[in-house]
């Protein structure tokens, strides 16, 4: 039996995309302080007649005070003597104004109480919705955010920062057709805010409009080279276009310069091993352990079992080295540990392997992995019956049919048991298009024939 090929079989592949899945962008810190946005949340003070109420002499003379104080830039002030009057009780454009003041001083929650008193004695009042909306982005909530940027857009609102938001929103929601238009929209009145076109990168990259994406990438690295969350988004827009050494050099020069976060470094370390430099990969994969976080080790894990797959069994070896000493927490991490561990041990037919298997089992009867490689176990010991008992169990679960089947059939072969053996190997080819499995059945059927 070849014992590499059965491993081989047995190892569930994972790989996706070898670069870092690039989450979302959030609206960056610079955002808040981009003169786009201060200019636009800063006409929010102004009063718009049409869309909002009517302020009365009384409220007018009050606000004329707040605004030499907000010219002095003494916003405590203005905030002190907004909420000393009795009239911002009950008026909703007054009440907008302090909401204004809390969200300036970083008071959400308060802000955003305001800004919905407001909304509730003046249903129609646009602006309030717009910085209802602002206060809920900027604590990262775009759920909430979206029903109000929604109804200041329906009451007519097209400014910049607004549906730049609604991109932000629509794109968490991963509705990305819908984010793009609105970040098209955006940067017509807003050209130069990086933020609408990252985001709108993001979407073209997710809409395989990948040409444009790197070019919208491009315009912003070229002016912001040392941004770690752009150059990600361009590796990964290169690598999914096919530009492996590009995206690489990307990595690498992050990397060079210390800003390479360890889930990246991953990434390039698994570049590495794709292209077989095995001793680059190695470097790599021993720099990111001496700086990983618990949140990095499955992705650390990850990328293990990919070297395993691909039958690197020193690197890979080396690799579950460096885990030692990890609190490995949750049932799911330590199967995946102990799973590679397995596999080495089968591998080098170290009696440990079925300990290690056992154990597995125990927290996950239903673990295909597990069972496929006490398959293959019991096989190299010649002890059939219970190998086959293995690959029938696996064979139970519809993610592991076909390598089951595909396993039990080749066992089978290889005890010169031909007939039997043709059915599993016909079960495990259906919908398949692998030339090589064809041919294989196609000499199984002969060997029937000839007996």
């Amino acid at each position: 039996m070849n014992l590499k090929c059965s491993i081989s079989s047995a190892v569930l592949l994972m790989i996706g995309t070898l670069a870092h899945a690039v989450d979302p962008l959030p609206v960056s810190k610079e955002f808040w302080k981009d003169p786009a946005f201060v200019s636009s949340f800063n006409g929010s003070y102004r009063i718009n007649a049409r869309i909002e109420p009517s302020l009365s002499g009384e409220e007018r003379a009050l606000l004329v005070k707040v605004q030499e104080e907000m010219k002095k830039g003494n916003r405590v002030n203005a905030l002190k003597i907004l909420q000393a009057s009795d009239l911002t009780k009950e008026s909703p454009a007054l009440m907008f104004n302090v909401g204004n003041i809390q969200f300036e001083l970083g008071k959400l929650e308060e802000a955003i109480e305001i800004f919905k008193a407001a909304l509730k004695e003046y249903p129609s009042f646009r602006r309030a919705h717009r910085n209802l909306a602002l206060c809920y982005v900027r604590e990262d909530d775009y759920e909430k955010a979206l029903p109000p940027i929604l109804e200041a857009v329906s009451l007519g609102d097209q400014d910049g920062t607004t549906m730049g938001l609604l991109g932000y929103c629509y794109l968490q929601q991963e509705k990305y057709a819908s984010a793009l238009q609105a970040y098209r929209s955006a940067l017509l009145t807003q050209p130069d805010v990086v933020d609408w076109k990252m985001g709108a990168a993001q979407c073209l990259g997710e809409l395989n409009q990948m040409e444009e994406a790197e070019k919208l990438i491009l315009e912003v690295t070229e002016s912001k080279p040392d941004h770690v969350a752009y150059q990600l988004l361009l590796s990964d827009i290169q690598y999914r276009m096919g530009k492996m050494d590009a995206s690489m050099a990307g990595l690498e020069w992050l990397r060079r310069k210390g800003l390479l976060p360890a889930n990246s470094l991953i990434s390039l370390g698994n570049m590495y091993v794709a292209q077989g430099d095995l001793r680059l990969a190695g470097e790599l994969y021993q720099e990111v352990s001496k700086r990983i976080q618990p949140e990095s080790y499955q992705a650390f894990l990850k990328a293990a079992e990919q070297v395993l797959h691909r039958q690197h069994w020193e690197l890979a070896e080396m690799m579950l080295g460096l885990t030692k000493g990890w609190q490995l927490k949750g049932n799911d991490i330590q199967i995946l540990s102990k799973r590679m561990t397995a596999i080495l041990a089968v591998q080098k037919g170290e009696d440990r392997a079925k300990t290690l298997l056992d154990e597995i089992l125990r927290m996950n009867p239903n673990d295909g992995e597990a069972l496929l490689l006490m398959g293959t176990w019991y096989q190299s010991r010649k002890e059939y019956e219970l190998a086959a008992l293995q690959y029938e169990r696996a064979a139970k679960l519809p993610e592991y049919a076909k390598r089951a089947y595909l396993n039990h059939g080749r066992m089978l072969v290889d005890q010169k048991r031909f007939e039997p053996a043709l059915p599993l190997l016909r079960r495990a080819a259906e919908g398949e298009t692998n030339a090589n499995l064809a041919k294989y059945i196609k000499a199984v059927e002969n060997l029937v024939s000839a007996n």
